[in-house]
């Protein structure tokens, strides 16, 4: 399902697929059963956790040296959960919004990358001569 369709149709039955990539629909009754419930709420927690580590990447002022070690933001959706519980349908709605704008500003930091590249590599001359002699008396 593309980003665009997402967008334009904020449903419950969009966010399964991008939260869970299965193709049930959002049908449980709101009050499900608890363990169903806990199960979706931990699921949520570590979007949300992997979330905060992908947002802090692209802070301002985030720099990577040589000793940072990037956090492993890849996710797997977990088996076996189900629909999502309508209770917790708003919560997901805000994490999949939290994916596309985080998105946006990926992109953004991407081609603001590439414009500095560029402008590096626009600066280096290939002029391979240098000073021979440097007159340290006059």
């Amino acid at each position: 399902m593309s980003a665009e369709a997402l967008t334009a149709d904020r449903t419950e039955q969009a966010l399964v697929p991008v939260l869970v990539s299965a193709p049930e629909t959002v049908s449980t009754p709101p009050e499900a059963p608890a363990p169903v419930r806990s199960a979706w709420e931990a699921a949520l927690d570590e979007l949300d956790r992997s979330m905060d580590q992908a947002e802090a990447l692209v802070a301002p002022g985030f720099l990577i040296d040589d000793s940072d070690v990037l956090p492993d933001l890849s996710w797997t959706p977990p088996a076996g959960l189900g629909p999502i519980p309508a209770g917790l349908a708003d919560r997901a709605v805000t994490i999949l919004d939290r994916q596309l704008e985080l998105t946006q500003r990926l992109e953004e930091a991407a081609s603001t990358a590439r414009a500095h590249l560029r402008a590096v590599s626009s600066m280096r001359t290939n002029d391979t001569t240098t000073a021979v002699y440097l007159d340290a008396v006059g």
